[in-house]
C-alpha cells in the first residue's frame, strides 16, 4: 500500500490517540492544581481595615482614639445609577438626598470600591438598609474602627484630621510601597505620620458557594493596628491656651527650649476635625473654607506678621556676631529717629541717652535704628540665616508657612534693588519687608533661652509600635550653634528679665516667679489696631518652656499677648507642678499605686 494512503489512515488515530494523552495528563496528573485553583477562583478575600494608631498627649491621655461605629458605604458606580435609592438611604439616615448624591459623586473615581459615606449611623437605620440590600444595590453597611477626637476643637491644628482618600492619596502612598485605608490622614499629624498611623489590614478568605450551603471562612488574618503616637503637648497648657485664645485671631506655641519639643500649639479660630469623617456639610464646608476668619488655617505654623519689637532679638545677636555689641555704648532718643530725608519714625517715649539694657527694657526703637544702622543690612541677614529664620524650619507638620526676609534676592525682585537707609533701620526693630511665623519666634526665643543652640522643632515626642511596651524617642536635632561668649547671653537674658520685671510687660509679672520675654506690637497697613506679640521664656534661670504668643489687631503687646503668655508660664511652672505634685502626695506609695500611673516617655 503506498505510504502516503497508509499515512492518511494513520493521522486520525494519532489524533485521537494525542486527545486521550492529553485528557489522561488533565485529568490525573494537573487533577490536583486545577481543583485548588478552581476553589481559589471560587474563593472571596474580603479586607478588614486596621484601627488607626492611638495618639497620646504627653502625659498619657489620649487625644485621637478609635471607637467602633456603624458606617454605611457606598459602591459609587453602582449607587449612583437610581435617584430613587439614593433618596430612600437618605430618608433612612436622616441627611438631604442631594448632599449623599454629592457625597457619592466626590468619590466616582473609586468606581465599585465601597466608600463611607455616614458614619456613627443608629442601628434602626442600619438594620433597614441592610436588611434592604437587594432593593438598595450598591449601599451596604459595616462597623469600622473609626477615630474619635475627644479633645475636639482644641487640639485640630495639631493632630488634623482624617477622611476618606482621594487619587493624590492613593499616589502619595504607592510610592511610599503602601495601600490606603478606608481613612487617611490630611493634615497635621494624621498626615504627617500617616505610615506610622495607618496599621497593616487584616483579611477574611471566603470558601466557594457550595450548594445548599452558605460560605463559610476558611482562613482569617487579624489587621494589626498603627503605632502610637506619643506627642509633646501638654494636655492642661493646650486646654488653658485654647480658652484664653477664644474669640480672638491668632495663636500660641511653646517649645522645651532643651529638645525643641513642641508643648503647645493652638491656632484661634478652630474646628471640630470629626466633621470630616463622613464629609462636609454645605453648612461647614461654608464655616471652613468661605469664612474670613479661616478657622482650618495653623496661625502658628503658617500665618507670617511684622514681628515689631520682638526683633530686636535679632538685631542684638547680629550686632554680636559682627562685634558691633557694646552694651554700654549709648545712643540718644529724643523720641525719634531720623534717617536722612524720610519722615521720623518714632519711639515709644523720649529716653535721651541710653545704652543697650534699658533700651531693650522699655522697647526703645531709637536705639535699635542706630544698632541696625550700624549692624548693617548684611549683617542683619547673616544673623536671620544662622537662627534659621529664613527657610522652613521642618517642624514635622504638612503646615509650615515661609519667612519673609528682604535677602538681596527678594529685594531684585519685589523692590527692583532698591534698599534704602530707611528700610535698613525697619528691618532691625521687625517692621517694613519683615514678616515671621509664630513658630519661628517662639525656637527664636527658645535660642535665647539655651544660649545659642537652634533645635528643629517637633510634635512627636516618642512612637511606639503596636504590641511593644516601650516607645522609641524621637531625638532632637540641632539645627545650628550660634558660638556668642557667655558676656553676650548674660546681658540679653539680663535685658530680657527687666522687660517683665520693670519694663514693657512688667503687668504680667507672676509673683514670686521670675521669667524673660520682649514685646512687639507690630503694624498692620489695613487696621488700626496693631498685632500684639510676646516672646518669652521661663523660669529665668534653668528655662523649660519657651513660648511665643501672637494676636491679630489686639494692641499693644504688653496689654494683650504678654498676660496670655503669663497665665501660660504660670500654669506650666508653677500651678501645673504644684497640682501634680498634690496629688501624688494624696497617693498612697505603694509599688502597685506607682506602676498604675501613666507613664511619661
Amino acid at each position: 500500500m503506498d505510504a502516503r494512503v497508509m499515512l492518511l489512515i494513520s493521522l486520525p488515530f494519532i489524533g485521537i490517540l494525542g486527545l486521550f494523552l492529553r485528557l489522561w495528563y488533565i485529568q490525573v496528573v494537573k487533577s490536583p492544581a486545577l481543583i485548588e485553583r478552581a476553589e481559589q477562583l471560587g474563593r472571596q478575600r474580603i479586607e478588614t481595615p486596621a484601627p488607626r494608631g492611638l495618639i497620646v498627649d504627653r502625659d498619657g491621655t489620649i487625644v485621637a482614639g478609635v471607637k467602633a461605629e456603624l458606617v454605611v458605604t457606598a459602591q459609587p458606580r453602582i449607587a449612583l445609577r437610581d435617584a430613587k435609592v439614593i433618596q430612600r438611604v437618605a430618608q433612612l439616615i436622616g441627611i438631604p438626598p442631594a448632599e449623599l448624591k454629592a457625597k457619592i459623586e466626590s468619590e466616582k473615581w473609586r468606581g465599585i470600591l465601597p466608600v463611607p459615606v455616614a458614619t456613627g449611623v443608629d442601628i434602626v437605620a442600619a438594620t433597614k438598609i441592610a436588611e434592604s440590600s437587594v432593593d438598595l444595590p450598591g449601599f451596604g453597611v459595616d462597623s469600622q474602627p473609626l477615630r474619635i477626637y475627644p479633645g475636639g476643637a482644641g487640639m485640630s491644628h495639631v493632630l488634623g484630621f482624617v477622611r476618606p482618600p482621594d487619587e493624590k492619596d492613593v499616589e502619595r502612598l504607592k510610592a511610599a510601597d503602601a495601600k490606603p485605608g478606608m481613612f487617611v490622614g490630611k493634615s497635621g499629624v494624621e498626615y504627617s505620620h500617616e505610615l506610622d498611623l495607618m496599621g497593616t489590614p487584616g483579611q477574611d478568605e471566603l470558601d466557594a458557594p457550595r450548594k445548599g450551603q452558605d460560605r463559610k471562612i476558611s482562613k482569617r488574618s487579624e489587621p494589626t493596628p498603627g503605632s502610637k503616637l506619643v506627642l509633646g503637648i501638654d494636655g492642661r497648657l493646650q486646654q488653658l491656651a485654647t480658652e484664653l485664645l477664644s474669640g480672638r485671631k491668632g495663636s500660641a506655641i511653646a517649645l522645651d527650649p532643651n529638645t525643641g519639643e513642641v508643648l503647645c500649639m493652638v491656632s484661634s479660630p478652630s474646628f471640630n476635625p470629626s466633621m470630616f469623617l463622613d464629609g462636609l456639610t454645605t453648612a461647614e464646608s461654608q464655616y471652613l473654607y468661605q469664612n474670613e476668619d479661616r478657622p482650618s488655617f495653623n496661625r502658628a505654623t503658617q500665618a507670617t506678621y511684622q514681628p515689631g519689637s520682638t526683633f530686636k532679638i535679632v538685631t542684638a545677636i547680629a550686632a554680636a556676631l559682627t562685634g558691633k555689641f557694646d552694651p554700654n555704648r549709648p545712643a540718644y532718643c529724643p523720641g525719634f529717629y531720623s534717617f536722612g530725608k524720610g519722615r521720623p519714625l518714632k519711639c515709644l517715649g523720649t529716653h535721651g541717652s541710653i545704652t543697650f539694657h534699658r533700651a531693650f527694657e522699655k522697647s526703645c526703637n531709637t536705639y535699635f535704628c542706630d544698632l541696625a544702622n550700624r549692624v548693617g543690612v548684611d549683617g542683619l541677614r547673616k544673623a536671620c540665616e544662622l537662627l534659621h529664620l529664613g527657610p522652613m524650619q521642618g517642624i514635622d507638620l504638612r503646615e509650615e508657612g515661609r519667612s519673609i526676609i528682604p535677602t538681596e534676592a527678594w529685594v531684585q525682585k519685589n523692590r527692583e534693588g532698591r534698599y534704602y537707609r530707611g528700610n535698613l533701620v525697619q528691618f532691625g526693630i521687625g517692621q517694613d519687608a519683615v514678616s515671621m511665623t509664630p513658630m519661628q519666634m517662639a525656637n527664636l526665643v527658645a535660642t535665647v533661652a539655651n544660649r545659642g543652640i537652634v533645635y528643629k522643632p517637633h510634635v512627636v515626642r516618642a512612637i511606639q509600635q503596636y504590641g511593644q511596651t516601650s516607645a522609641d524617642r524621637v531625638s532632637p536635632q540641632v539645627l545650628q550653634r550660634i558660638d556668642l561668649p557667655d558676656t553676650f547671653w548674660d546681658q540679653l537674658q539680663s535685658a530680657a528679665l527687666a522687660v517683665v520685671e520693670t519694663g514693657t510687660a512688667r503687668g504680667s509679672k507672676i509673683p514670686g516667679f521670675q521669667y524673660c520675654g520682649k514685646t512687639g506690637s507690630a503694624e498692620d497697613g489695613r487696621r488700626s489696631l496693631t498685632h500684639s506679640w510676646f516672646v518669652g521664656y521661663a523660669p529665668a534661670v534653668n528655662p523649660k518652656i519657651a513660648i511665643a504668643v501672637a494676636v491679630e489687631n489686639a494692641g499693644h503687646g504688653g496689654e494683650v499677648a504678654a498676660p496670655i503668655a503669663s497665665r501660660l508660664i504660670k500654669e506650666f511652672c508653677v500651678d501645673g507642678p504644684a497640682r501634680r505634685h498634690s496629688a501624688l502626695n494624696k497617693v498612697p506609695r505603694t509599688p502597685s499605686t506607682s506602676a498604675a500611673l501613666p507613664p511619661r516617655f
